[in-house]
């Protein structure tokens, strides 16, 4: 374990602020979520949940989910070579393309299960809901750390005409944004609304001595939405959103290990190889050669019908769903250029190419409420297909004429059905006290199939290119296919008792699975490629309350959560080849507190913060990958080492987040707008072999912003500063043999911001 973590003096004070009882002046304003299904107060609800409305995002420029990963205690989000990595109170899914993820993540309801479009950037949002701990009974399976639930912004019927548009520009990089938007009622039964954003970050912040700046990114969204009411019993929103996201480069450098290819710090890994077409062969007919240097490209296509109708005093909800995902990776992990630092043709470069579509739909009905006993109890069917093709590159070169070249492929396609039932009641036994309980029974079948090529030549001279794996030696073929199908029943038991008008304490306790599946890997040995569900046990004690009239809020939570069978990727050399073990081969238990309060001392001033204690630990984790310090011992069988005690990675002992927001009146016309929040994390693994290199040490991350604004609202103009502190934040990494790799944050980014809105504001 390491040594204990003294508390940053930021964070002192933050508790002080919450503290202080202070005279009200006014009141915070409630957040509503929808966490439960139902529309209530975020106070009133037994979860642990930070919420961040639309305009909060805006103000700050939060793009995407990962600007709000170092700002929001106990969450993570991270790019990797294979996947991101999504972790909740330090448990998430693994850097296999197969694994479900542990954290579900809802966009206007509607599940979205690869981990590639957390990254996809969110605009126009009316808040964004992040519920920690097991969420199975109302957001399903693959619930098992946590929930994120993404809600955009919509007109409803009698909304009156609005329009605005937001410009911002960042100097450093030639960083550029662009949002319009335009919204309104034409009638009295029908809300419009169309959203369009276009982002360029410019030039990349990473420095490639090769290739010049690289991780520059562009990215163009849209969003039409539609709400018709033709009658108070019926309400149908439908919406339909599209992503374009294009990074080029990488956004990753060499650390620590690295040999004599570049120094570190210098950049990213270059690019071995141009014309991937030819060089990265293919095992069927996917358009995977668009891409000729490392860099990516994701687009998103999604589209939700909402119904909700009024049968009586209950009311019932249909929530239709269909995605289309499609992703393109190129990657170098070599270091070197074909022709650079005195080694001609060395190259180790890869490709990924993911295809997904969705179908789903779900039916609920929701009593009403205030009675002695209401409920939630629904359907849920999901349809979906996933083809995901990997095609990869060594070049050795053993002298000045003879070269060895290995050409990899691994297609790995799967169909999967996934039906479930739920329900969930509160038994009101007196004004003070409920009991909450629930279920969900989930069952789902997964039929899958792998094909693998792995063929290897020397090369005198003579240039091959074949375009496919049909000739020359193959040293591994395989083909395999099976059918994956497990049944879970997940209950639920709160107690919840109201202390006083705005104090509440609550003890929860839930059960979670994570759906089992087959690893995608061509390194996997044939047979040991199926993996079973994972599953968590978890208990939760809480505590909130709201006081100083209205003006203040403080919540606390402690939860222990126990995950068995947990679902791990090990690579380990064998022989001369590298064999990836994937399976059940951990245990491991999450423990804690989490803190977090705002108080609105003036009408112009808000405080706040949120402060998390983390102790996560491996119980069982036979087979990880030995690091290079050595400083985990060696696994029983031989292969691989023990990670039985070890903290595990994205689980810093302490983090956490203080700020102040203001809106102050600079006479009838004119408001001073502005906000500084200072977030800490305690240090922790970045990769999931623990390797010390790749440790990220402890920081202070400071975001802030300061403007103008009319007192109407009609305008505003900001200057917006992230990571002002020019912290070097690591969200993953990965080690590569002879040297490691730190997929990395941006560094101090300022850009102005102004907006300016039509019609009614």
């Amino acid at each position: 374990m390491k040594e204990t973590t003294k508390f940053p003096k930021s964070l002192i004070a933050a508790a002080i602020v919450f503290a202080l009882p202070g005279t009200a002046m006014a009141q915070l304003e409630e957040v509503i979520v929808t966490a439960t299904k139902r529309v209530e107060s975020a106070q009133d609800i037994p979860v642990s949940i930070e919420v961040f409305s639309g305009e909060t995002l805006d103000s700050m420029g939060i793009g995407d989910l990962g600007d709000l990963s170092t700002i929001v205690p106990n969450f993570s989000i991270g790019d990797g070579v294979t996947t991101n990595l999504i972790t909740m109170r330090g448990m998430g899914s693994g850097e296999d393309r197969s694994f479900e993820q542990s954290v579900s993540m809802f966009v206007d309801g509607v599940y979205m299960p690869r981990s590639r479009q957390t990254r996809t950037p969110f605009f126009d949002a009316d808040r964004v809901e992040i519920l920690r701990g097991p969420q199975a009974v109302l957001f399903g399976l693959n619930s098992t750390a946590g929930a994120i639930s993404i809600h955009s912004a919509s007109n409803r019927p009698g909304d009156a005409f609005e329009a605005r548009v937001t410009g911002a520009y960042e100097s450093e990089y030639d960083g550029s944004m662009v949002t319009a938007i335009i919204g309104g009622s034409p009638s009295d039964t029908l809300g419009l609304r169309l959203s369009l954003q276009s982002r360029d970050t410019g030039d990349g912040y990473i420095d490639n001595p090769t290739l010049g700046d690289q991780g520059s990114s562009e990215s163009t969204l849209a969003r039409a939405s539609a709400v018709w009411e033709p009658s108070d019993k019926l309400s149908i929103t439908a919406k339909y959103n599209y992503a374009d996201y294009d990074l080029e480069g990488q956004m990753a450098e060499p650390v620590n290990r690295f040999s004599a290819f570049v120094e570190p710090g210098d950049g990213v890994l270059n690019w071995a190889n141009s014309g991937i077409g030819e060089n990265l062969p293919q095992l069927k007919d996917i358009s995977i050669s668009s891409l000729d240097k490392p860099g990516s490209k994701q687009q998103v296509s999604n589209f939700s019908l909402n119904v909700d109708y009024a049968l009586g005093e209950h009311t019932l909800t249909g929530v239709f769903g269909y995605s289309d995902y499609d992703y393109t990776l190129a990657t170098d992990l070599d270091g070197v250029a074909v022709a650079g630092l005195g080694l001609p043709g060395l190259a180790l470069d890869a490709m990924s190419y993911e295809e997904y579509q969705q179908t789903s739909l779900e039916l609920r009905i929701a009593s009403p409420t205030g009675g002695a006993f209401d409920y939630v109890a629904g359907i849920y069917y999901q349809d979906s297909e996933l083809t995901s093709d990997q095609p990869n590159l060594i070049v050795v070169p053993l002298s000045e004429t003879l070269t060895l070249k290995e050409r990899g492929n691994n297609v790995f396609n799967q169909d999967a059905t996934l039906w479930s039932v739920f329900a969930s009641g509160t038994w009101h036994v007196s004004d003070s006290f409920r009991v909450i309980a629930g279920a969900r029974y989930s069952d789902d079948d997964k039929d899958w199939q792998r094909n693998s090529r792995c063929q290897f030549s020397f090369d005198l001279g003579a240039n091959w290119s074949d375009g496919n794996l049909g000739g020359g030696a193959c040293t591994i073929t395989s083909d395999q296919g099976g059918n994956v199908s497990a049944d879970n029943f997940m209950p639920e038991l709160v107690l919840q008792y109201d202390m006083g008008e705005d104090t509440m304490v609550y003890a929860k306790f839930s059960d979670s699975a994570k759906s089992g599946g087959a690893g995608t890997g061509s390194s996997i040995p044939d047979g040991q490629v199926v993996y079973d569900d994972e599953t968590a046990s978890g208990f939760e004690l809480g505590f909130k309350t709201r006081f100083a009239d209205g003006a203040a809020e403080f919540n606390a939570v402690a939860f222990y959560t126990e995950f068995d069978d947990l679902q791990v990727k090990s690579s380990t050399v064998n022989g001369t080849r590298v064999v990836t073990k994937i399976g059940n081969a951990g245990e491991a238990t999450t423990q804690g507190l989490e803190i977090d309060g705002r108080w609105m001392p003036s009408d112009w001033l808000t405080l706040g913060g949120a402060i998390a204690w983390l102790d996560a630990e491996y119980d069982e984790f036979q087979g990880i990958s030995c690091n290079s310090s050595g400083s985990t011992p060696a696994a029983a069988d031989g292969l691989g080492c023990d990670a039985a005690g070890q903290q595990l990675p994205f689980a810093p002992d302490l983090s956490g987040s203080v700020f102040a927001n203001v809106v102050l009146p600079l006479g009838s016309n004119l408001n001073l707008i502005g906000g500084i929040t200072v977030s800490y994390s305690d240090d922790y693994f970045s990769d999931g072999t623990l390797e010390p290199d790749l440790m990220q040490d402890s920081y202070t991350k400071v975001d802030a912003n300061i403007g103008i604004a009319a007192a109407n609202n009609q305008w505003d103009l900001s200057v917006i500063g992230k990571n002002l502190s020019d912290e070097k934040i690591n969200m993953s990494g990965q080690p590569l043999g002879a040297y490691d790799i730190a997929y990395l944050m941006p560094p101090t980014l300022v850009m102005v911001q102004a907006t300016w809105r039509f019609g009614s504001f």
